[in-house]
């Protein structure tokens, strides 16, 4: 035995559960209100650099001389 007591096995009181494993389904199974906060300001921040992009290409076709033939 390791020592510490029955009860602390059980996932039910609360304790931290660890894990080490990297698989996607695992990783995602226990989000909080950090990593819905953190989710929401990458979306954010993709938003802002795609309307970004956006903009530049616009501004940089007005640009553009037209061709005189």
């Amino acid at each position: 035995e390791d020592g510490l007591p029955d009860r602390y096995a059980d996932p039910a009181n609360g304790c931290k559960q660890v894990s080490d494993s990297f698989a996607p389904g695992q990783l995602l199974a226990g989000w909080n209100g950090i990593t819905w906060a953190v989710l929401g300001i990458a979306l954010l921040l993709l938003a802002l650099i795609l309307l970004l992009i956006r903009f530049l290409r616009r501004r940089i076709r007005r640009k553009k001389p037209t061709p005189v033939n």
